[in-house]
């Protein structure tokens, strides 16, 4: 059961990183939802030129960041399920 809660919390986690959808949608009813409540929405909205600093260039390092984010938390969690499955 550890490894299937360490892979829900895992995905759980790059799903939030990731989320988009939900708030764009809500956005155009609630003003109190900025264009950067979430980092795909801080990536669009800086390469449309809604954010500063404009441009492709910042929304591209924003998508890199959150790729590497979601490299080391895949790497921590293949760390810790193979310290989990060797006790």
């Amino acid at each position: 059961v550890r490894g299937a809660a360490l892979l829900a919390m895992l995905l759980s986690i790059i799903g939030s990183i990731q989320l988009f959808n939900e708030p764009q949608v809500m956005q155009t009813v609630d003003k109190g939802i900025s264009n950067s409540y979430t980092p795909m929405m801080m990536a669009m909205n800086t390469s449309r030129g809604i954010l500063t600093p404009k441009g492709d260039g910042p929304a591209s390092a924003i998508a890199i960041v959150m790729a590497l984010i979601a490299g080391v938390l895949a790497a921590l969690y293949a760390y810790i399920e193979r310290k989990v499955n060797e006790s």
